[in-house]
């Protein structure tokens, strides 16, 4: 798998530039960072409404007791119906996604490494003048005093290696820790207590779109870093080729969530999105998420479900339209 940051010089401007017409003014306290293997054909760009439904099992009905041939035939009251299907639990995020594809990625890679080459050109001139300079005899001051000499800075950038064309794109994810608009919050909350499947409506939706920049950052935060990974279908190993969940899927979005240390809680948890089904502006597919406990050993709990995506906003649209 290539795996490699996208932090870096002028793909970072390019990113930020791309998301400045919409950026919220929230601040979150922990770093995210992303890395990308492979083409992702969906265009990712823009701010996106996931709906996580894990679905738990139900317990199985305790059968009822055999009445011993004595019994009276009394009549039974009527039991009710089992309740049908797995349990579902929601859970709702907004993410904020970058999306920068493979050709106008290599040009952005292709200026970086230009102005990465021109500032070592620029500092090796310098670095040869300075040497120059420091091989002559110090000339007595006026005073009679020799001044000092001054010291010979040494210039230089990390050396890179120098890749092949790079046939991936540049993704950023983001999750934006804030509190849902509390009418769907509510909605959430009920559905879940009812143990009822839950889907925002066009209302909801519209809340969204209109509000989600001046949602407020939650109180406190559980994260202390997210570690995300968008991954091409054709580079999927391991566990993601054979789970039910991610097995076919056209890209996957991975999130390696550290939590903050809390005695007796988890202090891990693992997101995986396995796209399957992409429309205008939804995406769906199989969902995994991986509780890592803090116990003196790591106990991971899987809980599996499904996903879907709504597109509130197109930061590349945005971006392209401010420009005009």
């Amino acid at each position: 798998m290539v795996d490699r940051p996208i932090w870096r010089g002028v793909l970072i401007a390019a990113l930020v530039g791309l998301s400045s017409a919409l950026s919220p003014a929230l601040s979150f306290a922990f770093p995210q960072s992303t890395e990308t293997s492979g083409e992702i054909a969906t265009d990712l760009n823009g701010t996106w409404f996931v709906v996580n439904r894990i679905e738990f099992p139900r317990p199985t009905a305790t059968p009822a007791p055999v009445a011993s041939p004595d019994a009276a035939a009394t009549p039974k009251p009527a039991a009710s119906p089992a309740a049908v299907g797995p349990r579902p639990l929601t859970v709702g995020y907004l993410f904020t996604i970058k999306h920068i594809k493979t050709e106008e990625a290599q040009k952005l890679r292709e200026t970086d490494k230009a102005a990465r080459q021109a500032a070592l050109d620029k500092a090796t001139k310098i670095l040869a003048e300075e040497q120059k300079k420091g091989g002559a005899v110090p000339q007595p001051a006026a005073s009679g005093e020799t001044p000092v000499e001054p010291k010979v800075l040494g210039y230089g950038v990390p050396k890179q290696p120098d890749s092949v064309v790079d046939t991936q794109d540049e993704v950023s994810v983001e999750l934006l820790d804030v509190d849902l608009p509390k009418p769907i919050q509510d909605e959430i909350d009920a559905a879940n207590k009812a143990e009822k499947v839950w889907q925002p409506s066009d209302k909801d939706l519209a809340l969204l779109k209109s509000s989600w920049k001046t949602l407020k950052p939650r109180a406190k935060t559980e994260y202390s870093r997210i570690q995300w990974k968008v991954l091409q279908d054709k580079y999927l190993e391991g566990g993601m080729l054979q789970d039910e969940q991610t097995k076919d899927a056209k890209f996957v979005i991975s999130g390696d969530a550290q939590l903050i240390s809390s005695p007796g809680q988890a202090n891990r948890s693992i997101l995986v999105y396995g796209a399957k089904n992409v429309g205008d502006g939804v995406i769906e597919g199989g969902h995994v998420r991986a509780i890592m406990t803090a116990a003196p050993f790591p106990i991971p709990i899987d809980m599996k479900g499904v996903f879907k995506m709504y597109r509130l906003t197109d930061t590349a649209k945005a971006a392209a339209k401010k420009g005009k």
